[in-house]
């Protein structure tokens, strides 16, 4: 990936990332429920997952999850799963 191409991909992520959704739903319950603290604390572990998934993609992996169904769908189900995990708190 040339530089050009990397410096749309990341603000375009980052804006996605802070979009309202399931992560900061869960952001405003642990504030709610458990303070401060533990909030920021969870925002970090997922700052750092969507640092994760941001180099993943940027490496390629979009690229696997085409060619392999299997994969594709084992990581469908893992999502599907946070999801019904995120209802349930």
């Amino acid at each position: 990936m040339n530089f050009a191409t990397l410096a749309l991909f990341l603000p375009a992520c980052f804006a996605l990332n802070m979009a309202p959704g399931p992560n900061n739903l869960l952001s405003i319950s642990n504030a709610t429920r458990y303070g401060y603290r533990t909030s920021c604390m969870a925002g970090i572990g997922r700052l750092l997952a969507f640092a994760v998934m941001i180099a993943l993609a940027s490496a390629g992996l979009a690229v696997v999850l085409q060619t392999s169904e299997l994969i594709f769908y084992g990581i469908k189900l893992v999502g599907a799963a946070y999801l019904f995990y995120l209802g349930k708190l």
